[in-house]
């Protein structure tokens, strides 16, 4: 009922030709319902997009660790140590850049 009522102006001002001053009391009510629009999809498309940013620098942080854990064998604690540093590191660079 609100939306109709709503409506009712401006299946008017179609009929006949509305003036400057009716023109820009109707600007802001449509101008609201387009940037709601436009807020609701940027929340969907930045949640898909940080989801998929986050996935690739912890796989590119992954990736790193896995290969340089190749010690031939050798986890003294100085190599393990080495490799959690350098992954948090590589981590953290690739969050704040």
């Amino acid at each position: 009922m609100l939306g109709t009522n709503r409506e009712a102006p401006r299946f008017l001002s179609a009929l006949i030709h509305p003036t400057l001053k009716e023109r820009r009391s109707l600007y802001p009510e449509d101008v609201a319902g387009v940037i709601e629009q436009h807020r609701t999809d940027s929340r969907k498309y930045r949640l898909i997009h940080n989801t998929l940013q986050n996935l690739i620098m912890i796989g590119a942080a992954s990736t790193t660790t896995v290969a340089v854990l190749d010690t031939r064998n050798q986890f003294t604690w100085q190599n393990i140590t080495i490799v959690a540093i350098g992954f948090t590191v590589t981590l953290s660079a690739a969050f704040t850049g």
